[in-house]
């Protein structure tokens, strides 16, 4: 991400210094063959010129040392852990010595959880909570953390004028600036906004417009592959190699050939066939929107799907998944019949009714991370209670109650059986609220 920003910034700074340059230059190189006024007025000129120049260094060391400061921070996150400690920690004894480096690893964590936490604010777009958290783990001080806020303002202003106000400018200003990484990357985010702001002039019926906005963006090859697909029976054009060396892949082809099929429709926003209808929807700024977000992302090597902290998460989920908390999905019941969905309804009532509260795996937070995690593998398993999460063991046996639910001993005398005022012992259940009597409890014996 560092590296990144520094390249763009430079190359900026650099192109302003030289386009100045270049100006001065072409003012002293010229002739002075006219009067006094002339003369005065190309000194003028110079001067002006000059001054611009002079801003504009200020301002490129100014952003220099920012950056660089930015360099600092993060090369010092980053080494952290290796660190040696303070002066004379040699001499300490071996307990201190020990202390001081448990305090010290401890320090470090709460520095790696502090940067998780911070990019998953600022990936999620909390962007109050982000300066929140700054301005406590920095002791009052904004700006100070490794992470580069204006990266993440630009991500959300540009995704707002894609969603919100179905505007391209910002986000093709933005493929202009990253444009030799994103070449690299293979990205289709350029190619999809001009495709996008080519069908936004036909909306407006500025076919003209359209024609010129194509004929800049889109290879010749591509503008004559689409005339040809519009051009009247008996016209002599070929079609069969017209996308020879076009530059562009064939799917992206395919693409464009559809776009200039629009122009022939009289009302774009009254088309009824579902092929160009699909073409004008709302949900394709979404679409865009989504797009930029994961390209921007890629960009910066950013992963795409989750974050760092989603990530973590995962991992340590992966080690507690097992077949007890696998759930039927809802899209692949409900793309089949009549049965499966009956069958979806009463499995998923009795897995809702069977998991464990306490699993990570289990629970709304983390379900949603564990859908595509593989199995962990365990040799070796055990019985816990689901009201009291202890093991069930030869010293606190398992329980069945008459309605099929097992728990401990120890939950079924100390937490489940209540007397009805009669005389009498019942136990109740926690989940199905059905009550039973004492006697009705029968003890379990795993083999």
């Amino acid at each position: 991400m560092v590296s990144t920003k520094l390249n763009i910034s430079s190359i900026s700074n650099l192109n302003q210094v030289t386009r100045e340059l270049a100006q001065i230059v072409a003012l002293l190189e010229k002739p002075h063959h006219s009067p006094t006024s002339d003369s005065t007025f190309s000194a003028a000129s110079l001067h002006s010129r000059l001054l611009n120049l002079r801003e504009t260094l200020i301002a490129a060391d100014t952003e220099e040392k920012k950056i660089l400061e930015f360099c600092h921070r993060k090369i010092q996150a980053l080494t952290s852990a290796d660190e040696n400690d303070a002066p004379g920690a040699g001499l300490m004894s071996d307990s201190n010595l020990h202390a001081s480096q448990l305090y010290k690893l401890s320090r470090i964590d709460h520095e790696q959880l502090e940067r998780l936490i911070g990019e998953y604010l600022l990936r999620r777009g909390y962007l109050e909570c982000f300066r929140l958290l700054e301005y406590e783990s920095h002791g009052g001080q904004t700006g100070a953390g490794v992470f580069d806020l204006g990266i993440f303002l630009g991500f959300k202003d540009v995704e707002q004028q894609l969603v919100e106000h179905r505007d391209c400018a910002g986000a093709l200003a933005w493929c202009a600036d990253h444009s030799s990484r994103l070449r690299r990357l293979g990205s289709p985010l350029e190619f999809k906004l001009h495709k996008q702001q080519f069908l936004e002039m036909v909306r407006q019926k500025d076919r003209l417009g359209a024609l010129e906005y194509a004929s800049q963006h889109f290879s010749p090859q591509n503008l004559q592959s689409s005339a040809t697909s519009m051009a009247p029976r008996g016209s002599g054009i070929a079609f069969t190699n017209a996308s020879a060396n076009s530059g562009l892949s064939g799917e992206q082809l395919v693409e464009v050939q559809q776009a200039m099929a629009t122009l022939a429709l009289g009302d774009p926003e009254d088309c009824r066939v579902p092929d160009y209808s699909q073409l004008f929807a709302v949900e394709r700024w979404q679409e865009l929107g989504a797009l930029f977000s994961a390209e921007a992302r890629r960009c910066y090597g950013m992963t795409t799907e989750f974050t760092a902290l989603e990530a973590c998460i995962q991992a340590a989920l992966t080690a507690l998944k097992t077949p007890s908390c696998r759930r039927l999905e809802r899209g692949e019941a409900m793309s089949g019949n009549a049965e499966s969905q009956e069958t979806y309804s009463c499995e998923t009532t009795e897995q809702e009714n069977n998991y464990n509260p306490d699993c990570p795996v289990c629970a709304d937070p983390g379900r949603s991370l564990a859908v595509a995690l593989p199995l962990s593998h365990c040799g070796n398993s055990y019985l816990t209670c689901a009201c009291t999460g202890e093991a069930m063991d030869a010293a606190n046996p398992p329980m069945l109650l008459p309605n099929g639910r097992v728990y401990s001993q120890r939950a079924v005398r100390e937490h489940l059986t209540s007397s009805d005022g009669c005389g009498e012992n019942r136990v109740t259940c926690p989940r199905t609220r059905d009550s039973f009597p004492l006697s009705k409890v029968r003890s379990i014996y795993v083999v």
